[in-house]
């Protein structure tokens, strides 16, 4: 029988948002949690994907900024997060980010951030994470375009940080209305990453499953070749 493939979703200390997991699932992944605290480069052994997901702001110290008064960071993240980007680009691990997952694979990779974005800080007004706020544009020719079948798309906006400057190994592949960067991609196709939370959109919007099918797809492929075993215990939802 044919193994699923095993995708490692990192999370804040305390829980990991179920939505994440029943789409990947869905997808046909086996799901392992990653929580701050464990070595970066270790957590990748085992793993066939990881899903980078959103939360607290990366600290601006990261990219040598003074902080803005509306950040709020989560420094465990970052060091524990920042370094399993690196980790797993070295090895060709196949990545998704979403929402903060996008800001820290940028940031991981030389790219830097914009603080606050308020005409994007939907999710402080309290409102339904499922509602459709703006628009994004993708490039017709990027991975992000091709995955989800589509030049154009309306998204929910759960985020108040956005990407500033592009890293150098990345590429920018969808723009909100206003000229904010809402995807970038790696030119092998490895790494996809949105600023909005599809995860949240696979009812409204179908063609969200797509991302997470790209990433199970990506790692089934990575399955197949020989990986280290996990050096230490990790909790797996099936």
């Amino acid at each position: 029988m044919t193994r699923k493939p095993r995708i490692g979703v990192t999370r804040a200390a305390d829980k990991l948002n179920s939505t994440y997991v029943r789409a990947l699932q869905d997808a046909g992944a086996e799901v392992v949690e990653l929580g701050p605290g464990a070595d970066g480069a270790a957590a990748l052994d085992g793993l066939d994907g990881l899903l980078f997901t959103g939360g607290a702001d990366i600290d601006p110290v990261e990219f040598g900024a003074e902080p803005h008064p509306k950040t709020v960071p989560a420094p465990d993240r970052d060091a524990f997060e920042l370094p399993l980007v690196r980790a797993a680009v070295e090895r060709g691990t196949p990545v998704l980010g979403i929402c903060r997952g996008i800001q820290v694979v940028n940031v991981a990779l030389g790219g830097d951030l914009k603080q606050h974005v308020p005409e994007h800080d939907h999710y402080s007004t309290g409102e339904p994470r499922q509602k459709l706020a703006h628009g994004v544009r993708l490039d017709a020719d990027s991975e992000v375009a091709e995955v989800l079948g589509a030049a154009e798309l309306p998204v929910n906006s759960l985020h108040h940080q956005s990407v500033g400057k592009v890293a150098p190994s990345l590429r920018a592949s969808g723009w909100s209305e206003d000229g904010e960067v809402e995807a970038v991609e790696s030119a092998d196709g490895n790494l996809l990453a949105v600023q909005w939370h599809p995860e949240e959109l696979v009812e409204v919007r179908p063609e969200s499953r797509r991302l997470f099918e790209w990433l199970v797809k990506r790692a089934s492929s990575a399955s197949r070749a020989p990986r280290p075993a996990a050096s230490e215990p990790r909790r797996t939802l099936a």
